[in-house]
């Protein structure tokens, strides 16, 4: 059932989600909603709601995160990881590093692929199984 409401959902999007609709506006203002920050804790736990003063917060916020000077601290980072890296050795016997590098068939791509459920996305480019499961004299 979720299934059936979300198609409904993107044929209506598709539909009308670009035009310039109430639709469309109406879509705009709940995402301006959701993403506005109306305020935000200082440091001094007070509660700043100008947009300016926001953004400086988040601003100083992520530089002490990250770091923000930038030279000098790249340079103790790059030691201090090589540093961490020392003890690291690698973790593949020759055995495992062959089995990895073994070149692929045909044939197996098919059986993976076939042992997916066909209406799953196999990865970020969103076409589901089904469709390479049809097509698959073309692929």
């Amino acid at each position: 059932m979720a299934l059936y409401w979300r198609q409904r959902a993107k044929i209506n999007w598709n539909y009308v989600g670009d035009t310039c609709s109430r639709f469309f506006f109406d879509f705009v203002k709940g995402r301006r909603a959701r993403n506005f920050i109306e305020g935000i804790k200082n440091g001094n736990g007070e509660w700043i709601t100008e947009r300016e003063e926001i953004g400086n917060i988040a601003m100083s916020y992520f530089c002490q995160l990250y770091d923000c000077n930038t030279h000098a601290s790249s340079q103790n980072r790059e030691i201090e990881i090589a540093q961490g890296l020392k003890g690291i050795t690698a973790s593949l016997t020759e055995d495992q590093k062959d089995w990895l590098s073994k070149p692929y068939s045909r044939h197996k791509i098919k059986n993976a692929l076939f042992a997916m459920k066909p209406w799953k996305s196999p990865g970020p480019d969103g076409i589901q199984a089904g469709f390479y499961q049809k097509n698959w004299a073309w692929v």
